[in-house]
């Protein structure tokens, strides 16, 4: 009985092995299918940044710069009146005179040549006043900063120049002269020149000689009233030859050195008064 029995456990024992062996081979003549695993992944969004205040700039506008110009050294401000100084016939000298305040000025025009020479003298009651002279295209000859009262040179232009006075802190009285002289050509071949000219009273007319060291300067003049004598001066050494208070109205110079020379006629008269000049350089 219990043979039997152990039997029949063998038998079961052996069955489910083979049933065991069976389901675990892979069935042939086919590959094994191997179930789709579908897996669901969540979407992960890109993180969204916080804005962010982006910070422009604002550029500061750049300060305009103007090309420099130039402009006229005479830097005075125009005066509102210009008085036009002319020269009578025959005569070398115009003047004027007035009063300033502080702080003010006069203004003058007056009419020349490129070449002829120009001489300018301010006498004033005010030291501190002064001269500025502009050309006729508005450049400056004679500089406010130049803090002068008198100018001599040779004119650079043709046309109408202007003076003008200033003053500064105090008030003062003042006579302006403008002296141009004339010019002494001898004709080619010749050495001698006789002009005719005037004078106003108590005034002078200039004439203007070139001559060279050892020549001999002659002048005599001739008037109505024989009361126009004559003062000859170096350009250039400023010296004295003959001075008008002698009284003289005739000379003969050898002279020292070569330069410019100033023949004056000097009015001893209160009226002007025309004369005769014979000039000779030998």
């Amino acid at each position: 009985m219990k043979l039997k029995f152990f039997t029949w456990v063998l038998v079961a024992i052996l069955l489910a092995a083979i049933l065991l062996a069976a389901c675990s081979t892979p069935p042939t003549g086919g590959t094994p299918t191997t179930p789709a695993i579908t897996a669901t992944v969540p979407q992960v969004l890109p993180a969204t940044a916080a804005p962010t205040a982006t910070l422009t700039p604002t550029p500061i506008p750049p300060t305009p710069t103007t090309a420099p110009t130039e402009t006229p050294q005479a830097t005075s401000p125009t005066p509102s009146t210009l008085h036009t100084l002319t020269m009578a016939s025959g005569q070398t000298e115009t003047s004027a005179n007035g009063h300033l305040d502080a702080n003010q000025q006069a203004g003058f025009n007056f009419t020349a040549q490129a070449g002829q020479y120009l001489e300018l003298a301010l006498n004033t009651t005010d030291p501190t006043m002064i001269l500025e002279v502009t050309t006729p295209d508005n450049q400056p000859l004679v500089k406010a900063a130049d803090q002068v009262q008198s100018w001599q040179g040779t004119l650079p232009a043709n046309g109408q120049y202007q003076v003008t006075i200033l003053s500064k802190d105090t008030p003062g009285d003042y006579s302006l002269a403008i002296t141009i002289p004339v010019r002494v050509q001898f004709a080619p071949g010749t050495t001698s020149l006789t002009l005719q000219g005037t004078v106003a009273g108590q005034q002078v007319t200039t004439y203007m000689v070139k001559a060279q060291k050892d020549q001999t300067l002659s002048v005599s003049i001739n008037s109505k009233g024989n009361d126009i004598f004559l003062s000859i001066y170096g350009l250039e050494d400023g010296q004295p030859y003959l001075r008008s208070m002698m009284g003289s109205t005739s000379a003969s110079i050898q002279l020292p050195v070569s330069q410019d020379y100033m023949v004056q006629c000097v009015s001893n008269n209160a009226g002007e008064e025309a004369f005769e000049i014979t000039i000779s350089v030998k």
